[in-house]
């Protein structure tokens, strides 16, 4: 009986912060939906936001999850701007390198989630926001990207 009370209160603890947490992130775009530009992250004080459109297909679950991982595709590149490259490094090269480390690697962002979606004309939108801290811990420095390659 007390494993029964232990799951259930954890369970009821776990939905409370997943409410809460929800709700601190559709308040912050709610502040920065304006500003929400289609080519790059929009930042908050505690989120990122990407957003993606296509045009509309009949089936909207798959105009959703095809925006959904562009937009978490966008997110990538905002790391790849993290990186520290080396200033003597040239674009091109940059963009090789980093495509091979994202490739090598899988990354999943667990707390990234759609906070606005919908049809405009003949277009299909979503907008994904994450927690910075989510993004930000998995920053990439150059050396990671190098020893990888000599693996």
């Amino acid at each position: 009986m007390k494993r029964l009370i232990f799951r259930l209160t954890f369970f009821f603890l776990i939905c409370i912060y997943s409410f809460l947490d929800a709700q601190n992130i559709i308040t912050e775009y709610e502040i920065v939906k304006n500003d929400i530009d289609a080519k790059s992250i929009t930042t908050s004080q505690n989120y990122f936001f990407a957003s993606s459109y296509s045009i509309a297909t009949a089936i909207e679950d798959t105009d959703i999850e095809s925006n959904k991982m562009i937009a978490n595709a966008k997110f990538l590149d905002h790391l790849s701007t993290l990186v520290d490259w080396p200033v003597q490094i040239n674009s091109d090269l940059k963009l090789a390198l980093w495509n091979f480390y994202i490739n090598q690697k899988k990354f999943t962002f667990k707390k990234s989630q759609i906070v606005d979606n919908g049809k405009l004309g003949e277009y299909y939108y979503v907008v994904v926001g994450i927690p910075k801290s989510e993004l930000l811990e998995v920053a990439i420095n150059y050396s990671q990207i190098i020893n990888l390659i000599k693996k």
